[in-house]
């Protein structure tokens, strides 16, 4: 089994654990039955050469940028060996050293003999120390390049590829994605990127230069010392070549391995987190749990550190390798060769020998750093995006109907991307929604009703085409929603979820609630009102105050602050569809009757989409239309409804214990 194919059997074996625990503490962010799990398997990804990779760090490098960092290492490389060959080690460790006592030496003789009478002793002192203070500069500005420029342009670019891909990939594709793979992306590959890869490519181009002016000063000095270069050259690239195949796979491996830690630390966060896991007792599981993913993590860590060990190791054997060599043909020839011109192929084999392989030691270290790289190139290049053959421009209120009516038209509707010829190609079992048809007038007040599975959030998901409509249409305001770009289309929709706060931790209250700002603070302070909310900006300093869910918000506060952001905008519309989706799941009763008379009053002209479980909102709707498999089985007022459906009683009598 090769490494990679070991790595995805050892992330998978950490995101396993025992089903019952799993299931309990893990949520499932999509309640319909046939959405697709929440692990892909990397094996199918595509290899990309080499050269792929190094062409996606250039263009996010800048060519302008790239030509500068090479001509600013040529000059540095040029001035750290004009004064004389020095013996150097990586260029992150070793800075230019003043050889005075040689110069020192020869302006003695200089002095003494009086040949340079004209100039002063401060004079070649001056001249000398400036000699050793030109590299010191230009590695100052090489460095400086390197970490101001080149760094931050390479980490804007591939951040904002990666956010680009996922925010453009459909949401039946990125919900069967790992959110701990996500993650792992814009945490480890990034940092990565922003580290250690420049230190690689530092000195890779830095060891390059100073071989080859090694190999000019050698040619120059003795070009019978070049001989042995091709063997040598030869011998590293196929040791070079051969720890490649491991290493590049371990990087990838290393990498992947700690995903499932991000996993693990986002599962734990989710909901009410550490106290819920403390009710129930499952803190010894779970931290089972992680010490078993962190061992795992550590393994592809020890076994790289290992095999760069082992390059080390060969490297230094062929160095001595060559200097057996020498050491040989010297004695074989002690009778034709001077001792002077033996010291001189030793000096000067041992001095190539090491610069090839501090070289090939830089190299391969590059090579392996790139993985990074080659990782959000597979992930972009695999992440399918989102299909807008529609109308394209900026959003406006003309481009959506206000009456606010829906019909659905035999839909059909699923997660996964193949596209049979027809609905019954397709198992049922892969069908999200069969064969929908609702027609809603506008300003209705509709309630989806449904035990888990039965494909009430697909229904929303639908309407905003995050899913698949391979059959079937959806018309709004007597519109094809499907020729309205995705833009308009989703922004005409007002929304309230059980999630739909903005996380970051930098957010104030007033970009909470108007996060385009487009309205007064005069008019998001009445939205506040409205929503009771004037003790929390109050107590944090006004609307621009940072506030965060878990610190300054609670649950039940940052569901009226996703409401009051729905508020402000639909006010700005006439007429329109608000959907709700699980809205009050997480308020207690009474913070949930007031957002239900909040919602009535203020909503009054729109039509109204609500997914729920709790009674009270159903009984407050005008039609409740109950979904089983992803099919219609009940449609009609909640009268009828409560007496004729036998689901919506249970969920009843379950709602009220």
């Amino acid at each position: 089994m090769s490494p990679y194919l070991s790595a995805t059997r050892h992330a998978c074996a950490i995101s396993s654990v025992e089903a019952t625990k799993e299931e309990a503490f893990t949520s499932d962010t999509n309640e319909d039955a046939s959405s697709p799990s929440s692990t892909t398997s990397p094996a199918a990804e595509p290899a990309f050469k080499d050269m792929d990779v190094y062409k996606m760090y250039l263009r996010s490098m800048g060519l302008g940028n790239a030509i500068i960092f090479l001509l600013l290492g040529c000059l540095f490389a040029v001035s750290f060996k004009f004064p004389g060959k020095r013996k150097q080690s990586s260029a992150c460790t070793v800075f230019p050293r003043a050889n005075f006592f040689r110069y020192l030496d020869s302006m003695v003789v200089e002095y003494t003999s009086g040949t340079s009478r004209k100039h002063s002793t401060g004079y070649w002192i001056g001249l000398y120390a400036g000699l050793e203070c030109i590299p010191l500069i230009l590695l100052a500005l090489w460095l400086r390049h390197v970490f101001y420029v080149i760094v931050p342009a390479v980490g804007i670019s591939i951040h904002d590829s990666l956010l680009t891909t996922v925010l453009h990939a459909p949401f039946s594709h990125i919900s069967a994605v790992d959110s701990g793979s996500i993650i792992n992306g814009f945490n480890q590959d990034l940092m990565f990127i922003d580290s250690l890869l420049p230190f690689d490519l530092f000195n890779t181009i830095f060891e390059l230069y100073v071989a080859v002016i090694q190999i000019i000063l050698i040619a120059v000095a003795s070009a019978q010392a070049l001989a042995a270069l091709p063997a040598v050259a030869g011998v590293l690239y196929m040791i070079q070549n051969f720890y490649l195949r491991t290493a590049k796979q371990l990087r990838i491996l290393e990498l992947e391995a700690k995903a499932v830690l991000h996993s693990l630390v986002a599962d734990v966060a989710a909901g009410a987190g550490p106290s819920t896991l403390r009710a129930h007792g499952w803190q010894p599981h779970i931290r089972r749990s992680f010490m078993k993913g962190l061992d795992l993590s550590q393994e592809p860590i020890y076994l790289l550190f290992c095999v760069q060990r082992w390059l080390q190791l060969v490297l230094n054997f062929v160095v001595m390798g060559l200097v057996v060599l020498v050491a040989g043909v010297a004695v074989a020839l002690r009778t034709k060769v001077s001792a002077g011109a033996v010291g001189v192929a030793f000096l000067n084999a041992t001095t190539l020998g090491e610069t090839l392989t501090l070289f090939v030691l830089a190299y391969t270290s590059l090579e392996t750093s790139l993985g990074a790289i080659a990782r959000t190139a597979i992930f972009s290049a695999t992440t399918p995006s989102e299909v807008d053959d529609s109308e394209k421009g900026t959003w406006s209120s003309s481009w959506w109907p206000a009456d606010g009516s829906v019909q659905l038209n035999n839909l059909w509707a699923r997660y996964q991307h193949q596209q049979p010829e027809s609905c019954s190609s397709c198992p049922n079992a892969a069908w999200s929604l069969r064969g929908i048809t609702i027609d809603i007038p506008p300003g209705q007040k509709v309630s989806i009703c449904g035990r888990t599975g039965s494909g009430k959030s697909t229904l929303i998901l639908a309407l905003l085409r995050m899913v698949e409509l391979p059959t079937g249409t959806v018309h709004i305001g007597g519109r094809d929603h499907a020729q309205l770009s995705l833009a308009a289309l989703r922004r005409g929709f007002l929304v309230v979820s059980q999630d739909a706060l903005n996380e970051s931790a930098t957010a104030t209250l007033r970009e909470q609630i108007d996060p385009e700002g487009q309205f007064t603070d005069e008019q998001v302070l009445a939205v506040v009102e409205d929503c009771g909310l004037q003790s929390l900006v109050e107590a944090n300093g006004g609307l621009h105050a940072r506030v965060a869910r878990g610190q300054q918000l609670s649950n039940g506060e940052a569901q009226f602050v996703s409401l009051a952001r729905v508020l402000l905008y639909g006010s700005a519309m006439d007429g329109g569809i608000l959907l709700l989706d699980e809205a009050t799941s997480s308020l207690d009763d009474e913070a949930q009757r007031k957002m239900e008379t909040l919602i009535e009053d203020k909503f009054r002209d729109k039509t109204i989409i609500s997914v729920c479980h709790r009674l009270s909102w159903a009984l407050r709707s005008d039609r409740i239309i109950v979904l089983e498999k992803g099919e219609v089985i009940h449609d009609g007022s909640p009268r009828d409804i409560a007496r004729e459906s036998a689901l919506f009683a249970g969920m009843s009598l379950s709602d009220s214990e």
